[in-house]
């Protein structure tokens, strides 16, 4: 997961030096598509080991409730992020958003740091459950 988010923060901060006062430089992003391919395949493997964790160290009855939480979370991300990033690369420049990115690098690393893999013998998905909770 680590390596994903590294990936997701090195593609903004890449894309985002390359966003100058008169607009985006082609010229600069194109000298650079080995490594843009290289970022994004990366950040590409951050959302199946999200999903793999949670499948990991949620019960099997409530982990249907945690994926639509975690698709909610993360499909807003990806509609909101866009639009406010757009807006703060307009307000204040590419150099405040680049400031963000790495911003938000440290405080996913420190998240990173604190995962710890569920106990021995104990899996999510082994977990014997006939049905989902019974509330009444």
């Amino acid at each position: 997961m680590g390596i994903g988010l590294a990936c997701f923060g090195g593609l903004a901060i890449l894309l985002a030096a390359a966003t100058g006062p008169s607009g985006t430089d082609l010229n600069q992003l194109a000298s650079q598509w080995p490594l843009i391919a290289l970022l994004a395949a990366g950040a590409g493997t951050f959302p199946p080991a999200a999903l793999a964790y949670l499948g990991d160290i949620v019960e099997r009855a409530v982990s249907g409730t945690t994926f639509g939480i975690y698709s909610i979370i993360f499909g807003s991300g990806l509609i909101i992020g866009p639009i406010l990033g757009g807006a703060l690369t307009d307000a204040v420049g590419s150099l405040a958003f680049a400031v963000l990115a790495l911003s938000f690098i440290g405080i996913s690393a420190t998240g990173v740091l604190f995962i710890r893999e569920p106990a021995r013998g104990r899996t999510a998905a082994t977990t014997n459950v006939s049905g989902p909770p019974e509330h009444g």
